[in-house]
């Protein structure tokens, strides 16, 4: 307490001008003996007027998942309007200052939050937020339960989160199974909103069965939001588990608008499937997978690339610029940046934030089929039908080198990780090992019998995958040049 009472001496002093601020010795010791200090004077040494009111309060602010208003606040504590403003009043300073002259009230920094709910650095002014979401969580269902449509905003959105952190999981459950829930949800929100909720109680097996059910249906429901009844039955109807059975029935009965019923499981189970994107107007010509694994690129003959949401389906953003269609997709290391090969004879750097085209790399007198970023993602190199490869500087867009050679028709490019070789994949049914900084054949790969469609290099540069319109794929190894397996299926 000598500590406490130490730092509160140092915050009275400078606010009564008694000690000046040209000495680092006056201010209290780190961010939480601020944070003490601070709140110490505003409630003083009787800590009753803390638990009666402040902590109830804050400890909303802290489990609230975005900025609430005073109606809000008033609604959650409990607490008469005018004593939530007066705690606001007093508080002022550890909440956000552009959202408090909006009107929305929201802890300043993340620092806060880590200070109050943490005991052995809040002592006496601890607050729990279990109690505060299991408080919200019953508010919500007291009030809506059965009549979802009616909920606001804020509780379509996050009341899965309080429960799950007041650890109520089977009201959890039975609330993702409810069909009335997820249709108020799609309507007020999103299908991406609604697949993160499952993610909340991973174990459970009908639960995971319905969210993976949605997650293929979310292709359909971002287009249309009332199909959600039909998806659901067309997909779970055969599906015994009795949550599943009993959300399938939800389903059935719904009235919101008209809607085709299936009679039978017309629709694909959860599988090896997870989603289907949709939105191109022609041929996805390649797709390239970003390093955090939840979005990805596609390149069209439509003459654009999409942006993709890997967890619900949802197109982010479409790139426009090219005026033929696109071939060939790389994304940058850093995940912010995409080099794309066109019909139209260009390469096009993109931001992908912005969907702004950066630069336009010309020199190709050919369909430009392929391209590649070298590890450190600072060089391109691109192949194109005019039979030559061009090494590219991204950052200045200057083509730093050509290679020419009797290639017919590169359809793909696989770039060791020590930017010196290349694999390129042929339409003649050949692949070539080649040095890039000489633009020698180091060799060639022959065992397909048509035309090889697109190769793809092990992490440890000795293997290839390669990818042919014969119907077959063959495993490499590059130093011996020998096929090491074919594997057929596909048909």
């Amino acid at each position: 307490m000598g500590w406490i009472s130490s730092n509160i001496n140092k915050i009275l002093a400078i606010a009564g001008g008694k000690q000046g601020l040209d000495d680092p010795a006056a201010f209290p010791v780190g961010l939480d003996g601020i944070y003490q200090a601070f709140l110490r004077t505003r409630i003083g040494n009787d800590l009753d007027q803390w638990r009666k009111s402040y902590r109830l309060l804050l400890g909303v602010l802290i489990a609230a998942q975005e900025p609430l208003a005073i109606d809000q606040l008033t609604r959650f504590t409990g607490l008469e309007a005018q004593e939530v403003r007066d705690i606001l009043i007093d508080v002022q300073q550890v909440l956000s200052p552009s959202l408090y002259q909006q009107g929305l009230y929201q802890p300043y920094h993340q620092s806060i939050v880590g200070f109050l709910t943490h005991a052995d650095r809040a002592g006496e002014l601890w607050i729990d937020p279990q109690p505060i979401h299991d408080k919200i969580a019953d508010l919500y269902l007291s009030e809506y339960n059965g009549r979802w449509a009616a909920c606001d905003r804020y509780g379509l959105r996050h009341l899965p989160f309080h429960l799950a952190q007041a650890g109520r999981l089977e009201d959890l459950r039975r609330l993702l199974l409810d069909f009335s829930w997820l249709q108020a949800k799609l309507e007020a929100a999103d299908i991406s909103s609604i697949l993160v909720d499952y993610d909340f109680s991973a174990h459970d097996e009908e639960l995971h069965l319905a969210q993976g059910a949605l997650r293929l249906s979310a292709h359909a429901l971002a287009k249309n939001k009332s199909e959600m009844a039909g998806q659901l039955v067309g997909r779970l109807l055969a599906c015994e588990q009795p949550g599943i059975q009993g959300l399938v029935g939800q389903a059935k009965e719904w009235r919101g608008k008209p809607w085709l019923r299936p009679l039978t499981a017309s629709l694909m189970l959860p599988g090896p499937l997870l989603l289907t994107l949709e939105g191109h107007r022609d041929d996805v010509s390649a797709v390239a997978l970003h390093a955090d694994g939840k979005r990805a690129v596609s390149a069209s003959e439509d003459k654009t690339l999409k942006i993709w949401d890997l967890e619900s389906g949802e197109c982010l953003l479409t790139l426009e610029g090219h005026e033929d269609g696109v071939c060939a997709v790389a994304l940058h290391p850093d995940g912010r940046r995409a080099i794309s090969a066109s019909k139209d004879k260009t390469l096009k750097v993109w931001d992908l934030e912005s969907g702004e085209c950066l630069r336009t790399l010309e020199g190709h007198e050919g369909v430009v089929s392929a391209v590649a970023l070298y590890a450190d993602g600072e060089l391109a190199v691109s192949a194109s039908w005019d039979e030559t490869l061009k090494v590219w500087d991204l950052e200045s867009g200057e083509c730093l080198r050509t290679l020419e050679g009797d290639w017919h028709c590169i359809n793909a490019i696989a770039l060791h990780a020590d930017g010196e070789r290349a694999v390129l994949a042929l339409s003649d049914d050949t692949l070539i090992v080649l040095d890039l900084e000489s633009g020698e054949c180091l060799g060639t790969l022959v065992e397909h019998v048509e035309g090889v469609s697109a190769v793809a290099l092990h992490a440890d540069g000795e293997r290839a995958v390669s990818a042919s319109w014969d119907e077959s794929l063959i495993v490499w190894d590059l130093e011996s040049e020998e096929c090491l397996r074919i594997l057929e299926g596909h048909s």
